[in-house]
């Protein structure tokens, strides 16, 4: 049940049990305002009743002296006469015959009294005065019932006030349930999901992505802790890529900033350290066929083979540093990256590192066209292809590959050689970092000088091995030529 739904239900029968309560007692008060209304009529009957016994009981006394009054007994019985024809009451069969009868009865004793005929003391007062009484039995069997009825309606009233009070108890306390039960409610249903949501919100902020919610259940604020989840579920890998891309990023600065300092090393010192190792390699090579022509001194030539040897290393060395320190090229023209490799290959498959390995170039169809410069971009393909080379064992296998993804050329270098584990792999663009995968040990510049070549040329290259023994593969990316379609 969704949240909204809840609270309406909850609300509707909040504003129930209140207008249930708010009848209850209006029903009551009516009740008890009507009974008490009736009451107070009969109050007034009764009044009225015992205003005409007044006058009855008064001609009573005056028929019951030694010298009786008939006159004075007539005039009292007209005065009941009067009253009881005044008389406002509810009527109902039985009183209706006992007003009737009493009025019938006065009718006959004051017609008696009133007679021209003298009453008899012994026969005719005698009667009068019995007729009296029966008349005075008559309006005080009315009093009775009026009395009765007052007593009805008091008993009435009685029950009307307890079941009110009852029925009023009943839902003042249904109703302080329901308000509790409501408050509860709503304190688990949305202040505790609400506050929970916002301490979420609160460690998200600052940088703990691991907190999730509890989204079960199907109202809204489910649904809202299931996007929260979402939410954070994304930040978590978008923090967690991000943490890679400035860890990537921080490697290739550190990277740039030691081909920086190389670049500026060599531009410094190449030049100066390459004069002293000609004049050694020079000396060494004149040495040496001097020595060839003296057979006593036979056993320095292995020496001076070895000086010149490691001289002319040194200046392969500085020559390479030189190359890392020139900065990028100006002669860059749209060039086909694949012919390029095909180009490379065919160079690379005579020479002797390549016997005995299968050499292979692929190229999805269309063309592969780059803004670079050629040269550069040759040293970098000749370079990958080379290392591969020797990486592989005879009867290896070297496959590259050019295919064009997006806006970029993607080509791949893969051996099934020696392969490189985790930490080669992350460092084998450094410079002077020597483990290397095959043959013999190398400067440790080839591929810092091709990772500076291909991100001058706006480009990145990539190293992936599966571990020792499963091979390697190097990936070049570089921007296609806008000029191309």
């Amino acid at each position: 049940m969704t949240l909204s739904r809840k609270i309406v239900l909850s609300l509707t029968m909040l504003v129930t049990l209140v207008v249930l309560f708010g009848a209850s007692a209006v029903w009551g008060l009516l009740g008890l305002q009507q009974n008490l209304g009736e009451a107070l009529d009969e109050y007034d009957q009764l009044r009225e009743i015992f205003e005409i016994g007044k006058p009855v009981i008064e001609a009573r006394a005056t028929m019951q002296t030694p010298v009786p009054n008939a006159a004075a007994a007539a005039a009292h019985l007209r005065i009941a006469h009067m009253r009881l024809d005044t008389l406002k009451m509810q009527y109902d069969d039985v009183t209706l015959f006992m007003i009737a009868e009493s009025r019938t009865q006065l009718e006959h004793i004051i017609t008696s009294l009133e007679s021209d005929v003298p009453i008899q003391v012994d026969t005719q007062r005698t009667q009068i005065v019995a007729d009296l009484n029966d008349l005075l039995a008559t309006i005080s069997n009315m009093a009775t019932r009026t009395r009765t009825a007052i007593i009805n309606l008091q008993t009435r009233s009685q029950q009307r006030l307890f079941v009110t009070t009852v029925t009023a108890s009943i839902l003042s306390a249904l109703t302080l349930i329901a308000a509790i039960a409501i408050a509860i409610g709503q304190v688990r249903g949305v202040i505790r999901p609400v506050s929970r949501l916002q301490t979420a919100s609160q460690r998200l902020a600052e940088g703990q992505f691991d907190h999730r919610l509890d989204d079960s259940g199907h109202d809204e604020l489910a649904a809202l802790a299931r996007q929260f989840n979402s939410m954070a579920d994304e930040l978590s890998a978008l923090y967690r890529e991000m943490e890679q891309r400035i860890e990537q990023t921080s490697r290739e600065l550190v990277r740039s900033e030691r081909l920086a300092s190389v670049g500026y090393l060599a531009a410094g010192v190449a030049h100066e350290i390459n004069n002293p190792l000609g004049i050694i390699a020079g000396h060494a090579e004149l040495a040496q066929r001097r020595i060839d022509k003296d057979p006593a001194l036979a056993g320095l030539a292995d020496s001076l083979t070895a000086i010149c040897e490691e001289a002319f290393r040194c200046k392969k060395i500085t020559a390479k540093l030189l190359e890392l320190s020139r900065g990028g090229s100006e002669s860059r023209r749209s060039i086909d990256l694949a012919q390029l490799a095909r180009q490379t290959c065919e160079l690379v498959v005579d020479l002797p590192v390549a016997s005995d390995r299968n050499v292979t170039v692929e190229a999805d169809p269309g063309p592969h066209t780059v803004h670079a410069d050629e040269a550069q971009i040759k040293q970098v393909v000749l370079n990958l292809i080379t290392n591969a080379l020797q990486a592989t064992a005879a009867g290896g296998s070297v496959a590259v590959s050019s295919r064009r993804r997006d806006d970029t050329i993607v080509l791949e270098v893969t051996d099934d050689g020696v392969g490189m584990d985790a930490d080669t792999a992350e460092h084998v663009f450094e410079p002077f970092f020597t483990r290397r995968r095959g043959g013999e040990p190398g400067t440790g510049l080839g591929l810092s000088i091709t990772h500076a070549i291909v991100s001058d040329h706006g480009g990145r290259i990539t190293a992936a091995s599966d571990g020792p023994g499963q091979g390697s593969r190097f990936t070049i990316e570089l921007p296609i030529d806008r000029g191309t379609p």
